[in-house]
């Protein structure tokens, strides 16, 4: 389906969907961009929004702490922050980090229902903070690798009404995905 930009829905502007279709291998997505300008502070417009986040899962590892991120789950965790019924389609490793990003996910209000727990380690970025540039580096494999969906759980993302498909970019170097 395509939505048309520049207009206010569910308490926020500027909205672009094209082609969000399911099929027998998965979810499969052709192009979405989503972009939120502003948000009308209106929480229940906001609670009848539903998001679906997918891709990455990963700790940002920096030289004297980890973080957990991914923009996916950033957006998930913000769309539920401001009150929209939102979810995370993932992958994380059967490691300490995936156990670490699970709990942090839960906390944050939002289900593992679509968090499939992978035999690749958790996603990381090392981050190497030089004198003016920050290099990244990512492990290869990683989760954000294997992100599987039963049939079951396709068609329950079929029977719900999504409003928007937000993915992100690492999760698509995989063919799988």
């Amino acid at each position: 389906r395509t939505v048309q930009p520049e207009f206010v829905w569910y308490g926020f502007r500027y909205f672009e969907i094209r082609d969000v279709s399911f099929d027998s291998y998965g979810l499969r997505f052709t192009y979405a961009m989503i972009k939120v300008l502003r948000s009308s502070g209106n929480m229940e417009e906001n609670r009848r929004m539903k998001t679906i986040c997918f891709g990455e899962i990963l700790f940002d590892v920096f030289p004297s702490c980890e973080v957990l991120g991914g923009a996916p789950l950033n957006v998930a965790i913000h769309l539920s922050r401001l009150g929209c019924d939102s979810m995370i389609i993932s992958s994380i490793g059967c490691d300490e980090r995936g156990e670490r990003a699970l709990s942090e996910i839960v906390r944050n209000g939002l289900s593992d229902a679509f968090i499939h727990r992978s035999s690749y380690p958790t996603g990381i970025a090392q981050i190497s903070i030089l004198e003016n540039r920050t290099e990244y580096e990512f492990n290869d494999p990683a989760a954000w690798d294997d992100i599987v969906a039963s049939d079951a759980q396709i068609d329950h993302l079929k029977a719900e009404n999504i409003n928007a498909l937000v993915f992100g970019t690492l999760a698509l170097r995989s063919d799988r995905n």
